[in-house]
Order: structure tokens, then C-alpha cells, then sequence
């Protein structure tokens, strides 16, 4: 269950996405693939060069527990907890 801006009831999966275009999609239908429903995925772009955020988009559409960050420029993953925006 959705509450505002926060998840309750559920897990929440934080993806790093960087130039993993090619993994998207098998990554994306595993987890939604798992028994437990009440799942958001936080996908974490860190400024991919490849269609990793065009693909994230679609996935997007298709599934609604799916949240996308976006950062221009790479900042490496041990610091993204520190930066991620919606």
C-alpha cells in the first residue's frame, strides 16, 4: 500500500542502473515475478550512456510500483544513498 510518499506493507528493492540496458527487462520481470505483491522497485540511474533510461521509462508504464531516479553525471554507486531525488 501506497501512503503519500512512503511504502507500507511491502518490501522496497533498490536497483543501481548503469549502462545495464541489456538487463532491464529480465531484472524488472524477476522481481515482479515473486510471490509477494506489495513490492516498490527504486531504480537508481547513474547517468547511463546506453537506452538503460529510455527501457526504464517503458517498464515504467507497464508496472506503476516502479520509481526512477536520474542522475546526469555518474557519481559511482557508494554514494547514491546520499544524492537520490524523485
Amino acid at each position: 500500500m501506497f501512503i503519500g510518499e512512503y511504502f507500507m506493507n511491502g518490501i522496497s528493492v533498490v536497483m543501481p542502473v548503469y549502462n545495464v540496458s541489456s538487463l532491464l527487462y529480465t531484472s524488472i520481470e524477476s522481481i515482479q515475478k515473486q510471490t509477494m505483491k506489495e513490492i516498490e522497485i527504486v531504480c537508481v540511474d547513474d547517468g547511463s550512456t546506453d537506452d538503460s533510461l529510455e527501457i526504464l521509462g517503458k517498464l515504467n508504464e507497464k508496472y506503476h510500483n516502479i520509481k526512477i531516479s536520474y542522475n546526469e553525471r555518474f557519481y559511482n554507486i557508494p554514494t547514491i544513498p546520499n544524492i537520490i531525488t524523485f
